[in-house]
């Protein structure tokens, strides 16, 4: 996959163009937002059916597109406050990564449906003279088993 990114053009022109193993274009969805290409291994589900996206994105945290590879529509949308794509769980729960505040950023497991999820990692920073980043960048969730 690869983002298609028309210059000046709306985000609802942005597309994202599917290659196969042989570098062959295949297609392209339209409309579905932009992929999270620094945080997110795959944008891809376990099964390949969905794949995630950001429909919106501002500063303080943009909202999650789920699309069907199958039909290129949006057929979820998650929170509105969300920083990061770190990957799947399974086909029903994203983690993503969001800052609770200035002091704390945390990764969390959330299902599609868009119901409240848990908390697995938090990172608190501690603020001093110098300004201070996360220093969790990228987080990789393999599931084993």
């Amino acid at each position: 996959m690869a983002m298609h990114d028309e210059r000046g053009g709306a985000p609802a022109r942005l597309r994202i163009a599917v290659y196969d193993l042989s570098g062959e274009r295949r297609g392209f969805y339209t409309g579905v937002g932009s992929l999270d290409e620094w945080h997110t291994v795959t944008p891809f589900s376990p099964s390949g059916r969905f794949f995630a996206t950001f429909v919106r994105s501002v500063e303080k945290g943009g909202r999650i597109g789920i699309v069907d590879a199958s039909t290129g529509k949006i057929v979820h949308r998650i929170g509105k406050d969300i920083h990061a794509i770190a990957g799947w769980y399974d086909d029903e729960h994203v983690i993503v990564r969001r800052k609770r505040s200035r002091e704390q950023v945390v990764y969390q497991w959330v299902p599609l449906s868009g119901g409240a999820g848990f908390d697995l990692i938090k990172e608190r920073l501690i603020p001093g003279p110098a300004e201070y980043e996360p220093h969790l960048d990228r987080v990789n969730f393999v599931r084993r088993g």
